[in-house]
């Protein structure tokens, strides 16, 4: 049979796997983003009044920790996170680490970035209180 002969090779099979699981990732992320974009779509509508977005209101990327200290002093808000967690939530992800990922390449810039990690890994700022 030809299906006998194609997959003979082990690492042909795992390749093929392999492609496949990239194609269902890519899918799924896709699937996300058209949800999200729904979702935008739909808030425009319920809010036919644009209002500006909070995030644009810090100029997201954050650069230096001057902005990054303002940005959390505008979170001590509680009105504030929400409105922040809304906009953000659209971003979205396959996972949870794709989604973070994302989050923080929307929220910070290279610059500021390369200062932190999340525990203080390479003697680098901490994210984690």
């Amino acid at each position: 049979m030809l299906e006998d002969h194609f997959f003979k090779d082990e690492n042909s099979k795992r390749q093929i796997l392999r492609q496949l699981n990239i194609l269902n990732i890519k899918m799924d992320q896709l699937s996300q983003d058209i949800s999200n974009i729904n979702l935008i779509q739909s808030r425009q509508y319920e809010d036919p009044v644009q209002q500006e977005s909070i995030l644009d209101q810090f100029q997201l990327h954050l650069r230096t920790e001057e902005d990054l200290n303002l940005f959390e002093d505008f979170l001590q808000n509680k009105e504030n996170i929400s409105e922040v967690v809304k906009e953000l939530s659209v971003i979205g992800g396959t996972n949870f680490k794709v989604m973070v990922k994302r989050l923080m390449q929307r929220v910070l810039h290279d610059e500021l970035a390369i200062l932190y990690s999340w525990i203080g890994f390479k003697q680098k700022k901490t994210f984690y209180h």
